[in-house]
């Protein structure tokens, strides 16, 4: 059993602070990438100009949720139609029509702006 499944388990009224008590310490321990299996590791990030390379322990704790293959054939059959109205452009030799994807450069500049460390 984990120290969080036993956290979880107390029947005191001291559960709820043990419980945030145990997020914040895995938030405040810091693994570096030489440590993690490649498949763990984490962005650099840039904080008061120091760079590290890693992942807190709570990001790694947290279990990742497998994306539904629907959503997986969604997203290549979307691609699938980029690619082809692309090739159609090229080869008319008109000018290449960019399909917008304003969700996807949402999250793209959000990313930008918290690697520049614009805010957190």
């Amino acid at each position: 059993m984990t120290l969080a499944q036993e956290i979880n388990n107390l029947q005191t009224p001291a559960k709820e602070l043990l419980s945030a008590l145990y997020v914040e310490m895995a938030e405040m321990i810091f693994i570096p990438n030489s440590l993690l299996p490649e498949k763990y590791h984490g962005r650099e990030t840039v904080n008061e100009g120091v760079i590290k390379a890693g992942r807190s322990a709570a990001s790694v704790l947290k279990k990742s949720t497998p994306v539904p293959s629907e959503v997986v054939e969604d997203k290549d059959r979307a691609k699938a139609i980029r690619m082809q109205s692309y090739r159609d452009d090229f080869e008319k030799q008109q000018e290449l029509e960019f399909i917008e994807n304003d969700n996807r450069l949402y999250r793209q500049q959000v990313t930008f702006a918290k690697i520049l460390g614009l805010f957190d």
